[in-house]
């Protein structure tokens, strides 16, 4: 198995939900689509340990994949005050026709009472990167103490060599809310047609918060004319 490089899990990994008592005030959302080939599956406000984040997942609605899938979030608190912008990117590079990924936005310095949410989706005008999918191959997920992990390989089922697999969890309570994402990319080492490579995935202090999760992954097309 190759080493394994982590990209951002310890902010994807904390960026999850806790759950809100019944009688919470519902947070007003304002979605606008910069890019109409792009839908917005759900949008949620949740408060982490490090302040507040915006969850959920896009889809492309095109015929045709997309590249640099990013939100910009605003949020205000519910004395009518600004808690900050913030923008994050789906965490697949690449959105194939018809697929949906998630985004997870971290808000730090601390907890707020957030009222109103505001996200502005938009993406590159055209695809530049060559990424391709990858099977995952196996898979198997636990809690860990207050944490989720996820584990197992992914496949290079395509005819080329290809680098950087990106393998992506998106999780889910019990009413099929987005309560976390996070990712995991390989080293650079090149993966043959057929050859396999592992991941890990930690989902930190909200596994007792998880009923389902789903995993996609891609990996970037190796140039052999180099």
């Amino acid at each position: 198995m190759q080493a394994r490089t982590r990209v951002a899990l310890l902010l994807v990994g904390m960026l999850v939900a806790a759950s809100c008592s019944s009688g919470a005030a519902a947070v007003e959302k304002n979605i606008h689509n910069a890019d109409k080939r792009i839908s917005v599956v759900s949008v949620n406000t949740l408060p982490t340990s490090i302040g507040p984040v915006v969850v959920g997942e896009v889809r492309n609605a095109s015929n045709s994949p997309i590249e640099g899938v990013q939100v910009d979030v605003s949020l205000t608190d519910k004395a009518g005050h600004a808690i900050g912008d913030q923008f994050g990117f789906a965490l697949l590079k690449i959105l194939p026709a018809g697929a949906k990924a998630p985004f997870s936005i971290p808000y730090t310095g601390g907890t707020h009472d957030v009222a109103k949410v505001s996200a502005t989706v938009k993406a590159d005008p055209s695809v530049q990167m060559q990424y391709t999918t990858v099977q995952v191959a196996s898979k198997a997920g636990q809690p860990l103490g207050s944490d989720y992990e996820v584990t197992g390989t992914v496949s290079n089922s395509s005819s080329t060599p290809v680098t950087f697999a990106n393998v992506v969890a998106t999780f889910y309570d019990k009413g099929g809310n987005v309560v976390g994402a996070a990712h995991d990319v390989s080293d650079g080492s090149t993966i043959p047609p057929g050859g396999t490579t592992s991941f890990t995935i930690l989902l930190q202090e909200q596994g007792a918060k998880v009923a389902k999760y789903s995993l996609v992954a891609e990996a970037q097309v190796v140039n052999q004319g180099h």
